[in-house]
């Protein structure tokens, strides 16, 4: 019975390139705001403060849009790590994880873990991710450690 429910794909992140839109609505309102100001005819150094204030946030707006829309969803199974990216699917074996480690990134309450393997080719590669449940995320662990025994995990970053 334990083969038949580690045999399935299982989610393991979850899929957050669904917040580059509300990145974008965001970003192409500072963008109006930044027009209007723009027509109403004020040509003062406060205006034009104004102006930066709102020009910075755009282009900020427009890196976090890049970032969320590189997102990438995991899944994994008896012995295989799916990665699933805008531009196809990597399939990388367990054994082939080398670092499972906290990640220095934060999201507000949210924490992203990172994932260090090999592919194909044997170049070192590296996906950054925030796990689904944590259940899921703790048998994921388990199953690497079983395919790979000498893997690192890192619960902390500054180890």
């Amino acid at each position: 019975m334990t083969d038949t429910i580690f045999s399935a794909r299982q989610r393991l992140s979850a899929n957050m390139r669904w917040m580059r839109f509300i990145v974008l609505a965001l970003a192409v309102f500072f963008l109006y705001s930044l027009a209007q100001d723009g027509f109403s005819g004020r040509d003062n150094v406060e205006s034009m403060t104004d102006h930066l204030i709102v020009l910075f946030f755009c282009c900020l707006h427009i890196v976090f849009y890049i970032v969320f829309d590189r997102s990438k969803v995991l899944e994994f199974d008896a012995g295989f790590l799916y990665v699933k990216s805008k531009n196809g699917e990597e399939k990388v074996a367990l054994s082939s994880i080398h670092i499972i480690r906290l990640s220095s990134i934060r999201l507000g309450y949210i924490r992203l873990w990172e994932l260090v393997y090999l592919d194909e080719m044997n170049n070192s590669k590296s996906v950054s991710f925030q796990p689904l449940d944590r259940q899921v995320f703790s048998r994921f662990q388990e199953m690497v450690k079983i395919a790979n025994p000498v893997v690192q995990i890192n619960r902390f970053r500054f180890l």
